[in-house]
């Protein structure tokens, strides 16, 4: 049986750049769920490369993995050879299987198996990476020339745009250029909500469904008002700061547990968005 080791995450470059910006407009391609103590349905047998399978694949790859067996924490290793005399399993991502190699301190028989993993659920998303990369390409212009010079040059268009030097996560103009394209996706929202408004009058009843756009605009506005805070403090105390005014995103999905200690995320006090 081969074993795959987990890629390495992608911190550089248009697609990472792509995605962070999928992140930002909470328009993932896929969610993250979290898994946490599945029941196995066989017990433990306590024989040597005892296999354990996950209910749900794709498994998410490059996310740490949990085993249990009974009361005792079994850690993950690369290969069989790392878990002699410990309480350890190789994980394979394709296969979602949790094996207990031969060397190992083996499971003890009739104990139940846990285990805790994440596995990806693809989603519908509003925008393509070809329309994202366009309003990419208008940001780094658009900073660029009107409100701070970052030094950065582009080329090519849509699938071929690339931007040089490269973006990536310790450069703070990639983030400034992903915050100015979801400001131009939010006020393409407003426009368009605007176009599509309905204007009802009847005897002393109106509706007007436009001025429930309010909360668009000052999203827009609000928006706006962190590239410039984020710029103010660029020119004047430097990158530190500027990074102090940007966000996170969280990737985990609505209401699941994650980690080792069950900590659950709630949509209501946890807005998430994916990167993936």
């Amino acid at each position: 049986m081969a074993w795959y080791l987990q890629p390495v995450p992608v911190t550089s470059g248009i697609d990472w750049l792509t995605e962070l910006l999928r992140m930002a407009i909470a328009d993932p391609k896929q969610t993250i769920n979290q898994v946490t103590m599945e029941a196995v349905s066989e017990l433990a047998s306590g024989v040597p490369n005892e296999t354990f399978y996950t209910e749900h694949l794709p498994i998410a790859s490059g996310f740490e993995t949990y085993m249990r067996v009974g009361r005792w924490y079994y850690e993950e290793v690369e290969t069989t050879a790392d878990a002699q005399d410990k309480r350890a399993y190789v994980f394979n991502v394709e296969s979602g299987a949790f094996m207990i190699p031969s060397g190992a301190i083996l499971a003890e028989s009739g104990s139940q198996v846990y285990l805790s993993y994440s596995w990806l659920e693809e989603q519908s998303y509003s925008f393509s990476d070809y329309e994202l990369r366009l309003y990419l390409q208008d940001a780094v212009t658009e900073v660029n020339q009107g409100i701070y010079n970052f030094g950065h040059t582009t080329s090519g268009m849509a699938r071929d745009f690339d931007i040089i030097p490269a973006p990536g996560a310790n450069d703070v103009a990639s983030y400034v250029y992903v915050k100015y394209a979801a400001y131009l996706i939010k006020k393409r929202q407003e426009a368009e909500g605007l176009d599509n408004r309905i204007y009802v009058r009847d005897l002393n009843v109106t509706i007007d469904t436009a001025k429930g756009l309010g909360d668009l605009s000052k999203s827009a506005e609000t928006l706006r008002k962190e590239i410039d805070d984020i710029i103010t403090n660029l020119r004047l105390k430097g990158q530190e700061s500027a990074f102090a005014r940007i966000d996170t995103y969280s990737t985990y999905a609505y209401s699941t547990f994650t980690g080792k200690y069950d900590k659950r995320w709630n949509k209501d006090s946890d807005f998430y968005r994916y990167g993936g």
